[in-house]
């Protein structure tokens, strides 16, 4: 089949890029032909100006000015890698101009394609396209919204039409379960599916000192917060690295990496400091020992994935607790074949509606 994956990859995010090019290699290695759909209209522009306006409401004007030539290196990396990573359609300006074209099936997912941040938005719901498409949603997550409010009948409506649902967190898992009376599986991030392999992924234009505390996070840290990391990173004799966001007490920040450079800095450390989802994902991928900051935004769909784990003991917990990773890689390991078996079925089950009906048709 022919499929398109609809998610908000155009950001400048690191987990927004990389969860979208690994639930394409995803399904690709079902055997399926995969495009991402180069939605980049209303919502995906307001995700991006967020995610780059960030910087500008956490930091004074002096900060930006001290690094504007690294963030505009990290906006000239993701270009790049936007243009390269994996096979897109032609951009779609707007979600009125959404067509399934000759796409057989469409998935929705990762990320917070659900959120009603911006209000209901229909595409992201699948509201477009012939009776027939596909329609499938994986590890889709509402984010931060608590309630569906009067989005509550259109969204029922659209689900309906669905093939298959799974969701990334127990928060969207909830929000679902009421509006469609059945309850859809938690299945693990894209990155989760297919994790980088630590030490094969080179350095190239990556500072490679070892050992290094890398720090990722989009909000200012506490004083408590600073103290412990700084307490980490002396006892084990290692430099604070920050990324994507500058830090005033790191001894480097990496304010330009793109997200290949992002991958490598983390599989090049051996602590992440981070309050942000896939900042836990791809150190639990790599492998990495974690301080999980608190973070209200964030702390559902963390917390979430850590319940499934059964780390949650180390959210907000400012004293290094080590990660047994034969237990946790056993955990990821079932979980990992559960999520590609929902995923792998779903794109079955639409393969095999559309051969039948063809059938019906002739």
């Amino acid at each position: 089949m022919k499929v398109g994956i609809l998610t908000m990859h155009h950001s400048y995010n690191y987990g927004a890029a990389l969860q979208a090019v690994a639930l394409a290699d995803e399904i690709s290695s079902l055997g399926h032909d995969v495009v991402l759909i180069d939605l980049r209209g209303t919502y995906n522009k307001l995700y991006e100006d967020e995610a780059r306006q960030l910087v500008i409401k956490r930091r004074p004007p002096s900060v930006l000015n001290i690094h504007r030539r690294a963030f505009a290196e990290k906006e000239r990396r993701f270009l790049d890698f936007f243009a390269t990573a994996t096979p897109r359609t032609a951009l779609v300006a707007s979600a009125g101009d959404l067509d399934a074209g000759d796409l057989d099936a469409v998935v929705v997912g990762s990320d917070e394609v659900w959120t009603l941040k911006y209000g209901f938005t229909a595409p992201y719901f699948l509201a477009f396209g012939p009776e027939d498409l596909g329609r499938i949603s994986y590890a889709a997550s509402v984010g931060r919204t608590t309630t569906l409010g009067a989005s509550a009948g259109a969204i029922s409506s659209a689900l309906s039409a669905f093939d298959a649902i799974t969701v990334r967190d127990t928060t969207t898992q909830q929000l679902v379960t009421a509006v469609t009376g059945a309850t859809p599986p938690l299945v693990l991030d894209p990155v989760l599916l297919r994790p980088p392999v630590s030490g094969a992924l080179g350095d190239d234009g990556v500072p490679s000192q070892q050992p290094t505390v890398l720090v990722y996070a989009e909000q200012l840290l506490t004083v408590r917060q600073v103290r412990a990391t700084r307490r980490i990173a002396k006892d084990l004799g290692a430099r604070i690295v920050a990324v994507g966001y500058p830090h005033w007490f790191a001894e480097e920040n990496v304010i330009g990496a793109g997200p290949l450079e992002f991958v490598r800095l983390v599989d090049a450390a051996t602590v992440v400091v981070s309050p942000l989802f896939h900042g836990v994902v791809f150190a639990l991928a790599l492998e990495k020992q974690l301080l999980i900051l608190p973070s209200p935004k964030k702390r559902a769909k963390v917390m979430s994935l850590l319940e499934q784990l059964g780390l949650t003991s180390l959210y907000g917990n400012l004293t290094l607790t080590p990660i047994d990773y034969n237990v946790v890689r056993a955990t990821l390991r079932g979980l990992r074949e559960d999520s590609i078996a929902l995923l792998k079925g779903a794109l079955e089950t639409v393969e095999q509606r559309r051969s039948a009906s063809a059938i019906d048709a002739e």
